[in-house]
């Protein structure tokens, strides 16, 4: 092992972490980065998720910012006290050049989905925040420009059939921005004077400590902050990724009573330009109110504590087609069931869990899945309602089948409008429940391999610490 090994893979010290403003750090990061890390400026939720490769291109991007200064001053850094010293070189990190963030209209095809979509133009990020664009422009958290292209997971496998995984670039999508989508519904509220000048109040305070920027959106406001590069290559540092988000969201509530989007964790997601036209007549700019300057948006400065991340589980979209016994089936059995996990549902006191008891209780109830005005609302509209309600379906009763599955929501179905806007029709609808049902229960069969795997392994390891290997 090298000097340089040793050196990166030294055990943080308690000074180190108290430092850090975490008295005898995070339960579970035992040989995280060396102390050099620290004083660097890297944040503890990074650090314990980075790899020796990721740790060592942080050693040589500083090395290299330090390299730009004269000889004199690199000799001053050197000889400041500790505190001083990680004040110097973050301040030089934060004077380094920002990365170009990723601007596309929102109506784009994503890629890998569609191989052959538009280009996405790459710029400054303050000149997209000011520019006034004629058309719906958005923008993301990732900045790729070797891939100029709207990105998406791809997880259904629609168009190309590949997913962002299996055409990963071998740089891996750099997150280089930390936003939060802030909407008043969340919160019981709505968009009004009186609740915006409260928000902004808060927003302001926040700013005292660490500096970004806001501006508002129809429904709330957005934040925005630079972080240190997270790179996604795996599913796995997807994971961290959303964990990491999640937590400075919960960093945000507790410390600034400011609710955050957990929606908006996931890394292909769009956000609308504070300058745009939207639907074609409305100009945003006309009832746009700021917070901070779009020129001087800080770093994102507070460690947050990131809870172990298990690996997702991986689906092989090539395993053989499940098979339905025939026979009849207890279809009050499977009401009942889904039933009590709608109630389960209802009582976890999440956006996610709520929606979920939600599709559940219109389901048993024969209402229509979706309502009229939420017929063109991402997330909630036709097809993403279908998609989760025929694999709540899957999860909750594989063995039906998927006509069975169909039938169930055949009332729902018929009783949303399926036609306008673009819609499907309800046969259309009826059969990508039938689609999507096959699929969850071909990602369960598997999600319960996977899991006795992981158990068997676990039962040997037990096996072998008790009574040896050779027993």
């Amino acid at each position: 092992m090298t000097d340089e090994e040793r050196q990166l893979q030294r055990r943080l010290t308690p000074q180190d972490w108290e430092r850090l403003g975490v008295p005898g750090g995070p339960a579970g990061i035992e040989y995280a980065t060396c102390g050099e890390l620290v004083e660097w400026g890297l944040p503890v939720d990074e650090i314990a998720a980075a790899t020796f490769e990721e740790r060592a291109e942080a050693h040589r991007r500083v090395c290299a910012a330090l390299e730009t200064l004269p000889y004199e001053e690199q000799i001053r850094i050197g000889m400041l006290a500790y505190d001083e010293r990680c004040a110097a070189k973050r301040a030089l990190l934060a004077t380094a050049p920002k990365p170009e963030v990723c601007v596309m209209d929102r109506s784009d095809w994503s890629w890998p989905k569609t191989q052959h979509c538009d280009d996405a133009t790459y710029g400054p990020l303050d000149e997209a925040l000011t520019t006034s664009f004629e058309w719906d422009a958005h923008f993301a958290g990732y900045s790729l420009p070797s891939v100029p292209r709207r990105l998406g997971m791809n997880s259904k496998r629609e168009g190309s059939g590949r997913t962002i995984w299996d055409v990963m670039p071998t740089s891996g999508i750099p997150m280089v921005l930390q936003i939060v989508d802030v909407d008043a519904k969340i919160v019981g509220a709505s968009m009004t004077d009186s609740w915006w000048s409260e928000q902004r109040m808060k927003v302001e305070r926040l700013f005292e400590q660490m500096p970004g920027y806001c501006y508002s959106t129809r429904g709330g406001y957005r934040l925005m902050w630079w972080i240190e590069a997270h790179v996604i290559r795996e599913p796995i540092d997807h994971a961290r990724w959303q964990a990491l988000y999640l937590a400075r969201l919960d960093w945000l509530a507790k410390h600034h009573e400011i609710v955050g989007d957990a929606a908006c964790k996931d890394f292909p997601r769009l956000y609308r330009l504070p300058r745009v036209l939207r639907g074609g007549t409305e100009r945003t700019e006309d009832t746009l109110r700021e917070v901070g300057s779009s020129s001087a948006i800080g770093s994102w400065t507070v460690a947050v504590r990131v809870p172990d991340v298990r690996p997702p589980l991986v689906f092989d979209a090539n395993v053989p087609e499940p098979s339905w016994p025939g026979g009849k089936i207890d279809v009050a059995d499977v009401m009942r069931r889904l039933a009590t996990y709608a109630r389960r549902q209802r009582i976890a006191f999440d956006e996610r869990a709520t929606r979920r008891a939600d599709i559940l209780e219109r389901v048993l109830a024969k209402r229509a899945l979706v309502d009229a005005e939420n017929l063109g609302k991402s997330g909630v509209g036709r097809d993403n309602t279908v998609y989760e309600a025929a694999n709540l379906i899957a999860w909750l009763a594989p063995e039906i089948g998927p006509n069975c599955a169909a039938d169930l929501l055949v009332f729902s179905i018929a009783g949303m409008d399926c036609d306008s806007g673009g819609g499907k029709g309800r046969d259309g609808y009826l059969d990508k429940a039938r689609d999507v049902y096959v699929e969850g229960v071909k990602k369960l069969h598997q999600a319960r391999a996977q899991r006795d795997e992981e158990h068997d392994a676990i039962r040997r390891r037990l096996h072998e610490r008790l009574w040896g290997k050779n027993t």
